[in-house]
């Protein structure tokens, strides 16, 4: 049986070496992709001694379309299953993730209010961190525009937080926006 792969998402026109986790999987024989579009296996995938972790080096063409994938695990007795089906879903994105501006840019402490986030290749965004976190906390569930370039989420900041700069990332499936500080991803704390 597996559980999750890791990463859950890859940029198109790139490679990783592709995780599967569970327990039992020492009768995998094949391992592919639906759709199968634009995903190529690039070697040998190697199974644990223990069958607890599959890994499987992947390339994602240039020409890949923009989608989730399941990934598909076959033995000889059939169709290996995911304890939750969504712990088999590859999302294939268009690009790493750019911030192009946030609004607001600054906020009082013991406040809660919606981030925007403007920017570049920001579908299938899964997290919003503050650097430092202190006094920082952001919603589960962010919300992106068809056109992936918007994104809203949920921001309390405590009472208590620590006045100061903080600097906006998000993680997508194509990767990680920059920690550098800079004025598209800054964000201030004002005390009282």
């Amino acid at each position: 049986m597996a559980n999750q792969i890791n990463p859950t998402g890859i940029a198109i026109n790139s490679a990783t070496t592709l995780t599967i986790n569970g327990f039992a999987m020492n009768g995998v024989t094949v391992i592919s992709f639906n759709p199968p579009d634009g995903i190529t296996q690039t070697g040998a995938f190697v199974i644990s001694p223990d069958g607890s972790q599959i890994t499987v080096p992947i390339t994602v063409s240039a020409t890949a379309l923009a989608t989730v994938r399941e990934v598909v695990l076959n033995t000889a007795a059939g169709k290996l299953a995911f304890t939750d089906p969504r712990g088999s879903q590859l999302r294939i994105a268009s690009g790493i993730p750019e911030i192009i501006s946030i609004a607001p840019i600054q906020e009082l402490q013991d406040t809660q209010f919606i981030l925007l986030i403007r920017g570049m290749s920001l579908t299938g965004a899964t997290v919003v961190n503050a650097t430092p976190p202190d006094g920082i906390t952001f919603g589960n569930n962010p919300t992106v525009n068809a056109n992936g370039t918007e994104l809203t989420i949920d921001m309390t900041i405590a009472p208590d937080a620590p006045p100061g700069a903080r600097v906006i990332t998000l993680t997508t499936p194509g990767g990680t926006t920059i920690t550098d500080a800079l004025p598209a991803n800054t964000f201030t704390v004002v005390g009282p």
